[in-house]
């Protein structure tokens, strides 16, 4: 018997609804009138509660529902839609969004119940409903003005992201296997969804910049890590905090090898060199910000800036100012830039790098102003061969005053020359041996013309320079 087609069956629910005013019959009934209960007839109640569901679901065309809505269909609709708007809204005053978990079943509209209606199906409804421009206007604003998104993917989206937000907050991480899935974000289950799946389809969009700021934000706070090098580095970072947790500090050799953080192990990772490289990174600003981020939500950021170029450079300034120089011994550490520590910051071997460093060329000319500025000599075995040129512009013996020359940097000596020169006074004595301002302490020179040797190769600098290239153009 060929089934009738649905126009069919809609006749004869308006014959229906012309007699009784209403299409409230039982899911049971048979008609072959349209008004009379017939055994052998059509069976329209049960067609009549299909239309109801299609358009709870909003699963029907615009034209038949329409047509329905001509015989109150529609209205019974509209009702239902209040009472889940209504649900809807008090989920999002309670959880600012719109995030149903799936299968989301409630009475109040936040607390899951069993015995609930399934809230998160009817939203997804509204978008199919949407989709094919059968949904309420009306409906559709209210919808929208609780943060309602008609984007059926962004909605499959933040679901899935609910997913794994859970998987994070019980595991503490989204090292999820690919092939792991769930029902309920925590356990795995055959039947689930594919959340291994998904977290690699969020690091490969990323990876080709199809993730909006906004998601990219959401899965960084859940403690996403997009890339494998940023992977490493969160395990690095971790071990280095377990470490840190353990023995109150970063201090380790450079070999040091851990399985668990604190123990050595040959067969380890190498932690020692990963600190250490860290150590030098950080010198040269060189971490990027995604590590920085690491390190700081670990709260290693500000011990490795401790450890870094930065503080030994404030630390070098506290031994210059108690000592007048940066003669410091290879074996010197320290904590206050003074004192000598076991347990300080190796201040000596910092020096004795930063002298190899401008050996091979890999200072700026900024760094080498401010390690100038605190007096230190790059090679304590002859002179600087820029003051020697000096020297020979100047016609001083530099083998005469070869002592004092030795403890002088190159900026302090010409800092000190043309400050002489400007002010008149003699750059030599009779005898042919340097003013003696320039075997001054800074606190000496400070008490004599008012400037620490530090202020007055800072404010020389620029005549420095000028003062280097016009030695060069003579010698040319």
């Amino acid at each position: 018997m060929v089934k009738p087609s649905w126009t069919f069956y809609y006749n004869l629910a308006v014959k229906y609804f012309d007699y009784y005013g209403d299409l409230n019959m039982d899911s049971n009934f048979k008609t072959i009138d349209g008004i009379n209960y017939n055994e052998e007839g059509i069976d329209l109640g049960v067609w009549v509660t299909a239309q109801i569901k299609l358009c709870q679901k909003g699963s029907i065309y615009k034209r038949r529902l329409e047509l329905l809505k001509k015989l109150n269909v529609g209205h019974e609709v509209d009702l239902m839609d209040e009472k889940y708007l209504e649900l809807a809204q008090n989920y999002f005053a309670h959880y600012h969004n719109l995030n149903l978990p799936r299968a989301f079943k409630t009475k109040n509209g936040y607390d899951y119940d069993e015995d609930g209606v399934d809230l998160s199906e009817w939203l997804t409804s509204q978008i199919k409903a949407s989709k094919k421009g059968a949904l309420n206007p009306t409906l559709k604003e209210a919808l929208k003005a609780i943060g309602m998104s008609f984007d059926f993917n962004e909605l499959k989206w933040n679901k899935q992201y609910e997913l794994a937000k859970t998987y994070y907050e019980f595991h503490h991480n989204l090292e999820v296997d690919r092939a792991f899935k769930t029902k309920n974000g925590i356990d795995f289950d055959e039947n689930g969804i594919s959340l291994g799946r998904w977290i690699c389809t969020q690091r490969f969009n990323y990876q080709r910049n199809l993730l909006s700021e906004d998601k990219i934000k959401k899965l960084q706070a859940i403690g996403m890590i997009f890339s494998l090098a940023q992977n490493h580095y969160e395990k690095m970072t971790k071990l280095a905090e377990t470490y840190f947790a353990h023995y109150g500090n970063l201090k380790m050799k450079v070999a040091f090898k851990t399985k668990n953080g604190y123990d050595y192990d040959e067969h380890g990772i190498g932690l020692g060199e990963w600190v250490n490289t860290q150590k030098i990174r950080c010198r040269k600003d060189l971490l990027k910000d995604d590590e920085k981020q690491i390190l700081a939500q670990h709260d290693l950021l500000e011990t490795f800036i401790d450890l870094s170029e930065k503080n030994m450079l404030n630390v070098a300034k506290l031994y210059f100012a108690a000592h007048g120089n940066l003669s410091v011994p290879h074996s010197f550490k320290t904590l206050n830039g003074v004192d000598e520590n076991d347990s300080g910051l190796e201040l000596g071997k910092w020096v004795y790098n930063q002298k190899r460093y401008y050996a091979k060329g890999l200072l700026s000319s900024d760094e080498v102003l401010q390690l100038e500025s605190l007096g230190i000599i790059w090679n304590t075995k002859k002179v600087d061969v820029n003051i020697i040129s000096v020297c020979e512009n100047y016609n001083i013996n530099y083998e005469l005053n070869r002592e004092t020359l030795l403890r002088l940097s190159y900026s302090e000596f010409v800092s000190k020359l043309l400050y002489l020169q400007a002010t008149g006074n003699a750059i030599i004595k009779p005898d042919g041996s340097l003013n003696d301002i320039f075997m001054m302490s800074s606190d000496c020179l400070k008490e004599k013309i008012g400037y620490t040797t530090a202020e007055l190769i800072s404010f020389m600098t620029k005549y420095i320079e000028r003062f280097k290239k016009l030695l060069r153009t003579e010698s040319d």
